[in-house]
């Protein structure tokens, strides 16, 4: 019985992590018992958000473009806006959330290839900025992370691998950092474990077979957060 348990509180600790549309990282510690939610503290960043990680790829790709064709293009804001665009969408969308490496195209631009570790190398100085905004909500509700039961993430940049192994890392909750689900129909993922659900946990999907008297069927199961495969 953890230290929550003992006070009679379940104690939730929500990490709100904002797209690259704002600037702000908020972590708020809520208490909920019997059904009433009570804000404990809240703690942000207004210097530190999405597009930060962005701009540690954009400025990336850009000494890379300069090493390799001797031009410098950050001077040109069309050119930095489409590679902003692509290196966006690769954090959220594409590779660095669910794959080691991925690929940043621009058309008629640039080509090019981002790990993962790579990523995280830039922005290991962000990533504790992150804990410590935290750190600080905690403190500030009073709490210590052995009083934390739950964690949820939510925003596009909570989709980062590595965030979600720091707030694991402080905390000592397990989260399922990806999507968990298995094929349906027309090769459609259907979601049973959401990501950032606590693990270890279950879940129930009720499917039917296609054929009448069908004694058994094999399934696909799959990761990630494209629903489409």
């Amino acid at each position: 019985m953890d230290a929550g348990e003992v006070a009679g509180i379940n104690v939730l600790l929500t990490i709100l992590t904002t797209i690259s549309s704002s600037k702000k990282d908020k972590c708020s510690a809520l208490t909920i018992e019997n059904g009433h939610i009570e804000v404990k503290a809240t703690s942000g960043d207004t210097h530190l958000g999405g597009l930060d990680f962005d701009n540690r790829m954009v400025n990336h790709f850009i000494q890379e473009f300069q090493r390799i064709h001797q031009k410098d293009i950050s001077k040109n804001p069309r050119a930095i806006r489409k590679l902003r665009t692509a290196c966006e969408r690769a954090k959220r969308v594409h590779g660095l959330s669910t794959y080691s490496h991925t690929r940043i195209e621009v058309d008629s631009l640039f080509r090019g290839i981002i790990s993962r570790s790579k990523f995280e190398d830039l922005n290991s100085d962000l990533f504790t900025k992150c804990m410590e905004t935290v750190e600080k909500c905690l403190t500030d509700a009073k709490m210590s992370k052995e009083m934390v039961d739950d964690v949820v993430m939510v925003g596009g940049s909570s989709r980062i691998v590595k965030g979600n192994d720091k707030v694991q890392e402080l905390v000592l909750v397990e989260v399922n950092p990806l999507s968990l689900g298995v094929e349906f129909i027309g090769e459609v993922m259907e979601v049973a474990i959401p990501r950032n659900t606590t693990i270890p946990t279950r879940a129930t999907i009720k499917m039917t077979t296609i054929h009448d008297n069908q004694s058994s069927l094999g399934i696909k199961v799959f990761e990630g957060e494209s629903l489409i495969r």
